[in-house]
């Protein structure tokens, strides 16, 4: 075995897969943000809103099955999934709506600012998750 991967802690794999999943649900968040678009023009707050809470969804449900682990009640864990992020979940809105109000490039490509808020929350989001949701 490498000398560098015996030196990564359960910890680092768990926060790696976590990161995985991040990466994944960015692309069901541009998804339904691009939708939610085009259904409602110009309305790039809401449609964020509707996009971040599918994402969160989905990132709750693979975060059981692949990350941490499934157990307890699936209706009750989601929910507070979606409150233990709320900190990360702010920062990532915030970022994005402060990129889609001041920079021209993120209001014509509005996933491009749905990419720097997911990376805004995603430490925030795992720290949560690890203590509050899917507790070791």
């Amino acid at each position: 075995m490498p000398a560098t991967a015996s030196r990564i802690t359960p910890i680092t794999c768990q926060f790696l897969r976590f990161a995985c999943v991040g990466a994944l649900t960015v692309f069901v968040d541009a998804g339904v943000l691009t939708l939610a678009l085009a259904m409602l023009p110009g309305r790039f707050y809401v449609g964020r809103i509707v996009s971040y809470l599918a994402a969160a969804s989905a990132g709750w449900w693979l975060n059981r099955h692949f990350t941490f682990g499934g157990g307890g009640t699936k209706l009750r864990q989601w929910a507070r999934y979606l409150v233990a992020n709320l900190g990360g979940g702010l920062a990532n809105y915030a970022v994005y709506a402060v990129l889609v109000a001041l920079v021209p490039l993120c209001r014509a490509y509005p996933p491009v600012a749905v990419g720097a808020g997911s990376l805004a929350g995603l430490a925030l989001n795992f720290l949560a998750a690890r203590r509050f949701v899917f507790r070791p």
